[in-house]
């Protein structure tokens, strides 16, 4: 559940005063209207949705401004620790808290800075944004001339419940602690997943085992039992040399496509529902779901230990394993290992930078390749 509907589930059970957005905050202001000269290196530099990221502000990809840049763009104010950022063109609703390790930073105009003042905690404000009210306010007065996007005068008049102070800070400070746990899991599996990544690929493409028993030597960080799973030498095939007593296969030899389709109803009632776009992005892990009432077309039934494969738009690298019988739709691709055995080895496999690449490649459409 995302976080943001806990707040509401705390807040909206109770009534609570109502302000406007603006008579809660002692700055509203956007980013520079004129994009200024890059440089090497100075002030870090974000120019949009990409760089906010939920709860902190993603600086790996931003460019720098000069410190005389920097000075003009903010003769009047400047970032804050404690500043919410919201954007506000383009991808519209992305939300971050500046930290003290993010400044000195400056930002294009497609990015607001909310500053609150003494009747808004400054988390409260920003699990507010994350509210599906906020949400819905916020993209409801969206104007579509040219680029998406909303007035710093509208956002202003959008009314927000506001609880006694001690109430707001009881409430965002639980809800930050359990940001903060869930941010560093999710690095903990980010490094897991690379880890991953790099053992598949020394085992099974660069063949660095077979490489180290050649030569006599024991294979970097391996035990004896798991070396002697490997043989000592290659053998040529038309594809180069390969370990010996291996072959050269495709992916049906491990992998039977599933594709059981039915339609919506009460029969799916102990499934979950999965749609691509609730599978994240190089992420073995699956973390989002929705209630089978939501599944109504294409609908295909996946069960446990199954592997997803989004087939549209495969550039974005979508794979997953299932932790439950669930339905997905036709845009996702449900495997089954052949030898249940199999499951880890066929996982990496289709998870593979080079299965993406082919299945890109391979793809039919141009808007919607799949």
């Amino acid at each position: 559940m995302r976080l943001g509907r806990i707040w509401e589930i705390w807040v909206l059970t109770s009534e609570v005063p109502t302000l406007r957005l603006k008579d809660c905050l002692s700055l509203l202001k956007d980013g520079t209207h004129n994009p200024p000269e890059r440089s090497e290196k100075g002030i870090k530099f974000i120019a949009g949705a990409t760089d906010i990221k939920y709860l902190h502000v993603n600086f790996s990809k931003c460019t720098f401004v000069s410190q005389e840049n920097y000075k003009i763009m903010h003769k009047k104010w400047e970032p804050r620790v404690n500043d919410v950022l919201l954007t506000i063109v383009g991808t519209v609703g992305n939300t971050a808290i500046v930290r003290e390790q993010d400044l000195p930073f400056t930002m294009q105009r497609s990015i607001a800075t909310l500053r609150p003042n003494e009747k808004i905690d400054f988390r409260y404000l920003f699990y507010w944004l994350n509210s599906h009210d906020a949400k819905w306010a916020i993209s409801s007065r969206i104007t579509a001339t040219g680029q998406p996007g909303i007035y710093l005068g509208e956002l202003g008049k959008i009314p927000i419940p506001i609880p006694r102070l001690e109430v707001q800070k009881k409430i965002s400070e639980k809800l930050y602690i359990l940001d903060q746990a869930i941010s560093i899991n999710r690095k903990i599996e980010e490094s897991l997943q690379m880890i991953i990544a790099s053992i598949f690929r020394s085992w099974f493409i660069d063949f660095d085992p077979v490489k180290a028993k050649s030569e006599g030597k024991l294979p970097y960080g391996m035990d004896e039992e798991t070396m002697a799973m490997f043989p000592d030498s290659f053998e040529d095939t038309d594809f180069g040399p390969i370990p010996k007593g291996w072959k050269i296969g495709m992916m049906e030899d491990v992998l039977s496509r599933k594709q059981d389709k039915i339609t919506p109803g009460e029969q799916l009632s102990q499934r979950q529902y999965v749609p691509i776009d609730n599978i994240d992005s190089k992420s073995l892990t699956l973390k989002n779901w929705l209630p089978y009432e939501e599944a109504a077309s294409s609908l295909i039934l996946f069960s446990k230990n199954d592997l997803l494969f989004g087939a549209m738009r495969p550039y974005f690298h979508k794979v997953t394993i299932a932790p439950f019988d669930g339905i997905t739709r036709s845009t996702c691709f449900v495997f089954k290992p052949k030898v249940p055995e199999t499951r880890e080895f066929s996982l990496c496999l289709l998870n593979l930078d080079a299965t993406i690449r082919y299945s890109t490649d391979s793809s039919l459409g141009s808007t919607m390749p799949y």
